[in-house]
Parts: structure tokens; sequence; C-alpha cells
């Protein structure tokens, strides 16, 4: 399962780092929260501790109009990024207001915050600005999870654009709607994320390239990636924008990706029926005039109470609506992990649940397989190193390359093993163009080296822009 999004590029390239769950074995179940970041609560999300949620955040009242649920955002990029940083480090204040701000754990692609309680009251409710790696977010407690009011990770509508190229916004951990189609050469985008589609297609004559993540239909098609354990954690993916057939069409962008969050207490999890964690995928926009566009897919929630998890309220995954029948955004994923869950009669078709007496861990250990791009290597032979912790987005630029020749891909693995019952393991290499269809590679098989870890390489022709690398990769344990 793909894990990571970072940025390369001829202008640009985007990778994915894969990172494939192995759970380690335990006795018993700890969040991780030393509570240095506090408890979140209504004073945490105002910054202001005299605020009071209950008297200022009042439900809408239709005869005074002026009052309403109040809406706080939660600044990812404040969290402590400061190289070699991980979720084990102490979370804190930072910034100087009184309250904590998270840790970076760029190994584990994870904005993550430890508190030492977590109560969001209702009618509050919670969105977030990405950190500049595009990571998740993970809230681990201490004490109990009591969520009345409504956590907001969901993907950015399609939209008008105005100018290019430009994007439509993921959740945190998920991943960006297409970019509107270039007027001149009339050649669309398939979007971005492990779930993207395969190609741009011309007007609705490509239903399918709406974002995918889980559920049959996804899975159908070829493009449904991660696991139900939701292990480790990862967001949804884009939409495309078809290929128009006039440049008198006006651009709009895809819809994105929902996002991903985690949230683990050590004690009890309640959510009550005023609650609703929303992370589902942008929708598309249906207006005569404008480019064809797609929805993005739901994204990723797993909660996890070490005792017990009253679920009562609402947690959606769904798919990005469309309003013009192209088809809706594919599933995202829901995991919950509880040892005793009321209600349990949670088995509809986008959850997975479990009330094992232990719940699963939060993060993967250091026997996870994984995959990363070290270099690119053009035709003077000399290989550009790939940044340790790349900024995600299809907007940026980490590897530029002046050249149109083959390039060849350096890939280190890890945690993986040389040979299956197919033959010796190889990496698949996926390149998706800012527009244009994609472009599937196989690298060599994966050698030993004497650092033990493994590496492959593939060749690779770039096409001119900007373009995303992923990587995956099957196999069977011997």
């Amino acid at each position: 399962m793909l894990r990571k999004q970072a940025s390369y590029g001829t202008t640009l390239f985007i990778t994915f780092v894969a990172m494939l769950g192995v759970r380690d074995v335990r006795a018993e179940f700890n969040s991780g929260s030393d509570g240095s970041d506090g408890a979140l609560n209504c004073a945490w999300l105002a910054k202001d501790p005299a605020f009071d949620c209950e008297a200022n955040c009042l439900a809408v009242d239709p005869d005074n109009p002026g009052n309403g649920p109040c809406t706080f955002i939660v600044d990812l990029s404040k969290a402590n990024s400061t190289p070699g940083t991980t979720y084990l480090t102490p979370g804190g204040d930072r910034d100087g207001d009184g309250f904590g701000d998270g840790v970076y754990d760029a190994k584990q692609w994870a904005v993550v915050y430890k508190f030492s309680t977590i109560d969001i009251p209702a009618n509050v409710i919670v969105t977030f600005k990405n950190h500049p790696s595009g990571a998740p977010v993970v809230w681990l407690a201490q004490g109990d999870v009591n969520i009345d009011g409504r956590i907001e990770l969901k993907g950015s509508d399609g939209a008008v654009a105005e100018s290019w190229p430009v994007f439509s916004e993921p959740g945190p951990g998920g991943f960006a709607g297409g970019a509107p189609a270039d007027l001149t050469t009339l050649v669309g985008s398939v979007g971005f994320g492990p779930g993207s589609s395969e190609n741009a297609g011309h007007g609705n004559n490509n239903p399918n390239a709406h974002g995918c993540y889980s559920g049959i239909l996804c899975y159908a098609i070829a493009r449904g990636y991660g696991n139900a354990d939701i292990f480790p954690l990862i967001g949804g993916s884009g939409g495309g924008v078809a290929s128009p057939n006039s440049s008198s069409i006006k651009g709009v962008t895809g819809g994105a990706g929902g996002g991903a969050i985690l949230i683990a207490t050590n004690t009890e999890m309640s959510l009550s029926n005023t609650a609703y964690i929303n992370a589902t995928g942008g929708a598309d926009l249906c207006a005569s005039g404008y480019q064809i566009n797609f929805a993005g897919s739901g994204g990723a929630i797993r909660l996890i109470a070490r005792s017990s998890m009253t679920m009562n309220g609402l947690v959606n995954n769904a798919g990005g609506y469309s309003s013009c029948g192209r088809g809706y955004g594919g599933y995202g994923r829901i995991r919950l992990e509880a040892p005793v869950m009321t209600p349990t009669n949670l088995a509809q078709p986008a959850y997975a649940y479990t009330t094992s007496p232990i719940p699963g861990e939060v993060f993967p250990g250091s026997n996870a397989p994984t995959l990363e791009v070290v270099s690119i290597t053009t035709n003077n032979n000399v290989p550009v190193a790939a940044p340790a912790d790349p900024i995600a987005g299809p907007g940026t630029v980490e590897i530029p390359l002046d050249t149109d020749q083959a390039s060849q891909v350096v890939i280190r693995a890890r945690n993986i093993p040389t040979t299956t019952a197919a033959g010796p393991t190889k990496i698949t290499v996926r390149v998706v163009p800012l527009l244009g269809n994609e472009i599937i590679a196989t690298s060599t098989a994966l050698q030993a080296q004497p650092d033990g870890t493994l590496r492959a390489t593939a060749n690779i022709a770039f096409p001119p822009g900007r373009s995303e690398i992923q990587l995956r990769v099957d196999w069977t344990n011997p």
C-alpha cells in the first residue's frame, strides 16, 4: 500500500513512498499519548482559556440568524517539524499561545497530537489547514474522548479555475483533484493519488475518471488501494478533468480526495448523536460551458478505544457527489476498534470494525516494508538525489529534469521478500503527468545491498511538465 506523497519533476515529480503495514504483536494497547499537548477542548480550539463554547457556539436559530456553530481551524503547519522529530517526541507550545502544537513525523507521515483528553462540544466544527507534507492527522489521548461536534476532513469540490495550473485542496492525508484541461492542446488531467484515473478521455466517455479508494467498483477497475485496517493511515484520491473538445470551454478542477484521521485513547470514546466526522471526497462541478470534471474519493477514519466505544454519531467516508450523473467518487475507509462497542451493528458496506480485546497498533513498526525513490539519473549520467522528506502536492518542484529521454529511477526497499512464488520481486512504477494519461513501468528485480536494504531501477521517459511517481509492490510471503 502507498504511504506518502512527495514532489519531484521535469519541472516536477511527485512520488509516493510505499509503506505496507505489518502489525507488531503486543500484550497491551497504548495510544502513545504523553499528554504534552494538553487537553483538546473548547479553549484549545479557540486558543483562548476563557472562551465558552456553550455560550458562544449556539445552535442555528431561525429567529436569530446571527447565531450558529463555531468553526475552528487547526493549523497542522504549526507542528514541530524539526528533522529527526518522531511521534515519540513530546509536543507542546511552539508558537507561544499557551496551547500544544503537535509534532510531524516524516517517517510515519503523520501530524501527531498527544492530548490528555479530547472533548469536542456540540455546535463546534473543527477544520484543518494542511501541513506542507500533506500528512494525515493523528489525535492520541490518555483519557476519555467525547465528540459531540463535527470534525471536517472533506476534500474540496471541483471549482472554476481562474488560473493555471491550479488544484482542488484535499483533506489532510488525501490527494488533489486534477488540473484544468489545457486549452491549447485540449488534454485533460487524471487527478492525483494512487486511485486516480488511467486516462483523461473525452467528455462523459470516461465514466471511471472519478477518484477511487475502496469499494467493489474501484477494485473492479483495478484502482482500489489500502487495506481494511487502514494500516498505515492514508486518505482519498482526486477526480480527473476530461479532455475538452473545444478551447472555448472554461477550465475547472477535479474534486479532491477526502482526508485521513486516526483518534486513539487509552480509555473510552463516545460519539453522541450530534457527532459527525466527515472525510467525504470533493464533488464535481456541473455547469454548462465548463469542462467536464469528476468527483474525488472518500478518505479514511480510524477510531481506537482501549476499553469501550459508544457510537451514536455519524462517520462518513462517501465519495464526492455527482450532480450530473458522471459517477460518484469511490468510498473511503472506516475502521472502529474497541473491546466493547455500542452499538455493535456497524457492518455497513463502508465500515470495518473489531471487538478484539487488544486493539491494533497505532503506527507500523520498524519491521514495516517500505519503498522510496533514492534518485533519478538522466542521460547525462548524473543522479539527482530525492529529498528525504519532500513537500507534497502537484504545485511544487523538487527534482528538475531537463530531458525527454529515458531516465533511470533508483528505488530502495526494506523488509520486502526478493523472490515470490511468481519469481523475483519487481516494483510497479506509475507516472501521472499533470496533463495526459498515466505511464506504467516495471523495475528490475530487487537486489540485496551491503547495507541490508534492497534496490531496483526503472527506466522511464518522463513527459514534459509535471508528473507524479507512485511505487507499488505485491508479493506472497515465502
